[in-house]
């Protein structure tokens, strides 16, 4: 029978906080800077991972906390 990590769950829980925090900040490149590098790390670390569970979850919230500081930064 496998036992299943929670490692995975913790770090979606760990990247939507991120995303939470650049957005608290109020700082576009703040939050730009925080998610292009949890971006960089998820793919270095976790790239055979990138479509299941929560590394998913950490994956989309990066990539829309990337999305956001660059239309703010633009604006």
């Amino acid at each position: 029978m496998p036992t299943d990590s929670r490692s995975d769950e913790m770090l979606g829980a760990i990247a939507v906080i991120i995303l939470l925090i650049g957005t608290a900040t109020g700082s576009a490149s703040a939050m730009l800077g925080m998610s292009a590098t949890a971006l960089a790390l998820l793919t270095v670390f976790y790239r055979r991972q990138i479509g299941r569970g929560a590394i998913l979850v950490a994956f989309v919230a990066s990539i829309t906390a990337l999305v956001i500081g660059i239309v703010a930064v633009i604006r």
